[in-house]
């Protein structure tokens, strides 16, 4: 990631979005509410941690799962800076130039929000349009797939869609940490689906990998793909939860790193006729912007050729794969 110019005074970001006054007309609304990026009055999307299910129990809400999710995010840090630490750090990188987390991915992070914005602003949904951006250079498949939806039927209505910064408010903070271990052919990402076999308490949960490859094992921040076969061999007849041989087997077949960000900042978005006129012009307030950064398969020890690309923004596939996992019910409870 390119470095930011400068850097900002530090406070801490709000987990909640400021009311939006602006009215539009209906049909722009619609268009703005079913947009990636949340750019309408209807809040925060769920994340992964936050809120927690009503289904759990005090201790679970109040102790276990705020512990564990720290707990995660210390180790997954330590994780990402001692394999990330080789890499030649930028001139402009700031007083600590050894620590990739959370300096120097964060200086990058916003460079790249910045990039992203500016390149959705003249995206008209075509593959001609993404290619010429560059777009598959900097966001994952399935938020592209997405993205390509939603500024398509902006065209089909003769509309455009200009984002930018109207303002920062603090730094941005890495809010998880997450990382899924195994081979390239199953860990693809950060935000895999599968139908749930087993549950394993707060944060845990064991699913099936699409097309029966293998099952996929969370814990809190961590996942685990493996084969059937792995389990198989490395643990107990009818066992679905990996056993410990089983989890260092996927770790030794290499990681996707995936980040999530939290900008405190302003985003002015203007709606208007395509190729240029008067735009109907709406300044969104946003506590936070979220953005997923993940990295492709690691397999040893990363490179300055190792790329970040965007995987989700504002929680939009999180919350679809939570509401997946939370409206299905367990083959094995």
């Amino acid at each position: 990631m390119p470095p930011l110019i400068r850097l900002l005074p530090l406070r801490p970001v709000s987990l909640h979005a400021r009311p939006i006054t602006i009215s539009v007309p209906t049909r722009s609304h619609s268009l703005l509410s079913d947009y990636p990026l949340i750019l309408s009055d209807s809040g925060p999307r769920r994340s992964p941690f936050e809120p927690t299910p009503s289904s759990w129990t005090w201790w679970q809400t109040n102790f276990v799962a705020p512990n564990r999710r720290k707990i995660a995010r210390w180790t997954a840090t330590g994780f990402v800076n001692a394999r990330f630490a080789a890499i030649p750090s930028p001139s402009e990188t700031p007083t600590n130039p050894d620590r990739y987390l959370p300096d120097r991915f964060l200086l990058g992070a916003t460079a790249a929000l910045e990039t992203l914005l500016t390149r959705l602003s003249q995206f008209t949904g075509t593959e001609s349009s993404s290619t010429s951006l560059n777009l598959p250079s900097i966001i994952k498949p399935l938020l592209l797939d997405r993205l390509t939806a939603a500024h398509t039927q902006l065209t089909s209505d003769n509309l455009s869609l200009s984002l930018s910064i109207d303002a920062f408010h603090a730094d941005p903070v890495i809010r998880d940490i997450f990382l899924i271990f195994g081979p390239p052919a199953l860990a693809r990402h950060t935000l895999l689906r599968g139908n749930v076999v087993r549950r394993e308490g707060a944060n845990g949960v064991v699913r099936e990998l699409p097309l029966g490859l293998g099952l996929l094992h969370r814990e809190v921040a961590f996942e685990y793909a493996f084969p059937l076969e792995a389990l198989r061999a490395g643990g107990k007849p009818g066992e679905l939860v990996a056993p410990l041989a089983v989890r260092r087997q996927a770790m030794r077949e290499g990681v996707v790193i995936g980040i999530d960000v939290a900008f405190d900042v302003d985003v002015r978005a203007v709606l208007g006729p395509l190729g240029g006129g008067e735009g109907r012009e709406r300044v969104v307030r946003r506590e936070p912007l979220v953005l997923r950064f993940e990295t492709g398969h690691i397999y040893g020890v990363p490179d300055a050729a190792t790329s970040w690309k965007i995987a989700d923004m504002d929680c939009l596939l999180t919350e679809e794969k939570l509401l997946d996992e939370e409206r299905q019910t367990a083959i094995y409870e």
